[in-house]
């Protein structure tokens, strides 16, 4: 081979060498900054859509739960609690459709007497609800009324129709025994003169879960209470979901799940737990995500629970 070809094949060789690892490299360099980013874009395009989900998602769990629709509810209620027998109090049967059409996660509102007494309208929400009372079709609400006389509780129920025609009235002697005086709502409220949330409980009439909102009316005298079903949650958060994928669950500040929008950890009846008890943590129940997110909010939870204010 000709000198000048040896010489231009090495200088070609050497150039090679010299600038196809400086090609490389930068080649490599753009791609991992594109890459960055990339990366950088993306995960502020989803931070701003998580926090738009957010708020959003915060704005219709406060239009969902409408607690201080709940709590408005309850204070203009107040003037049944002087109203001294079932013939005056069935006069305010009208404002109580009204609060229960208003507030649709509430399934009954009642007034809890210093004498015992009780008073208590009840949306028949569903067949449970009508075998309980037997009530047909056309009914759509209860009134539940004991009433004390000569030292003997009395107790009716009178079914209305959507307009609150009177369909029947009967007397129900196995609801006779209960007394408002001895249920969580009533004894955590009689106490002070803020509104309160119950812990899960169990109804006493429907043997149903759920909380119960509740206040000591302006004298002292009564409560007033809305009650909220566990069921009755999950099934309106099921139909709040934001994206198909979204996993909705609603938490109190010490992790227990009170509803969620697929409520697998429910027993048929809808209202109790399959291992028995009444409220599960995040771990519990069965979707993992969930149980992922419940052991990091731990000290986002502690730290709520220090803050937490009724009705909020």
């Amino acid at each position: 081979m000709p000198k000048p070809m040896v010489h231009r094949l090495r200088l070609h060789v050497g150039l090679s060498a010299l600038f196809v690892p400086v090609v490389l490299a930068t080649g490599l360099g753009i791609a991992i900054s594109s890459y960055q980013r990339t990366t950088t874009l993306l995960l502020e395009a989803n931070s701003r859509l998580v926090e738009s989900i957010t708020r959003s998602a915060t704005l219709e769990m406060q239009q969902f739960l409408a607690i201080k629709d709940i709590e408005l509810n309850l204070k203009e209620l107040e003037d049944l609690s002087v109203q001294p027998n079932l013939a005056k109090r069935l006069a305010y049967a009208p404002a109580l459709r009204a609060a229960i059409d208003q507030t649709e996660l509430v399934t009954s509102y009642s007034i809890g007497y210093p004498n015992g007494d009780r008073f208590q309208m009840r949306f028949l929400w569903d067949d449970v609800d009508r075998t309980l009372f037997r009530a047909p079709a056309s009914a759509q609400y209860a009134i539940q009324s004991n009433e004390k006389s000569a030292g003997v509780t009395g107790s009716k129920v009178l079914l209305f129709d959507r307009n609150l025609k009177l369909i029947r009235t009967t007397f129900e002697p196995q609801f006779a025994a209960y007394d408002p005086r001895s249920r969580p709502w009533y004894r955590q409220a009689i106490g002070t003169n803020q509104p309160i949330v119950t812990e899960v409980y169990t109804f006493a009439t429907t043997g149903r879960a759920g909380v119960t909102l509740a206040r000591r009316t302006a004298k002292g005298q009564a409560v007033v209470g809305a009650d909220m079903r566990l069921s009755s949650l999950s099934a309106q958060l099921k139909n709040r979901k934001v994206t198909p994928g979204t996993k909705l669950a609603l938490i109190t500040a010490k992790g227990t799940v009170h509803a969620l929008d697929k409520p697998s950890f429910l027993s048929r009846s809808g209202d109790q737990l399959r291992s028995g008890s009444l409220v599960p943590k995040l771990g519990d129940v069965d979707v993992p995500v969930l149980n992922t997110v419940g052991d990091h909010l731990a000290p986002s939870l502690a730290a709520l629970r220090q803050n937490a204010k009724v009705f909020e």
